[in-house]
């Protein structure tokens, strides 16, 4: 028993320091992580869920990459509370039932391009207004590796 206390203290006092460096090189780099509990800085392109506690997301692309990273039971509780405000309107719209626009000229908090319509018809209408980005689904977005866009 002794000798499990020992290792476990060990592998946290290397992992521990290992983790705090690479969160340094990211803030000297000016790069701004996506975290579960971000503040909504344009409700436009924020995202909010419950996973058994409440998640909140400053970009829509950083919910999309917390799905992706979570235990399967978060994802089921991520698919059925995720919501998002609808571009035009800013009415909240359940995430699994929006269609999606990814733009990679539309400046969104963390730079991911992406904005949420409460359908597709309100999607297809920014894509011809703007002339450009891509329409997905949730279910597509869920199967996509999404990066952030330079602006």
């Amino acid at each position: 028993m002794k000798n499990y206390i020992w290792i476990v203290l060990v592998v946290a006092l290397i992992v521990v320091p290992a983790s705090y460096r690479v969160a340094l090189a990211e803030e000297a780099k000016g790069e701004v992580k996506c975290t579960q509990s971000m503040d909504i800085t344009d409700p436009k392109f924020g995202s909010t869920a419950d996973v058994g506690v409440p998640v909140r997301f400053s970009d829509l692309g950083c919910a999309f990459v917390f799905r992706k990273t979570a235990c399967a039971t978060e994802q089921m509780h991520f698919d059925n509370s995720a919501s998002a405000k609808d571009f035009y309107t800013g009415e909240p719209v359940k995430m699994d039932g929006a269609s999606f626009v990814i733009d990679e000229k539309l400046a969104t908090p963390l730079g991911y391009g992406l904005a949420a319509f409460k359908d597709k018809a309100s999607a297809e209408r920014y894509v011809s207004e703007s002339g450009r980005g891509k329409i997905y689904t949730y279910s597509e977005l869920n199967d996509m590796k999404l990066t952030r866009q330079a602006q």
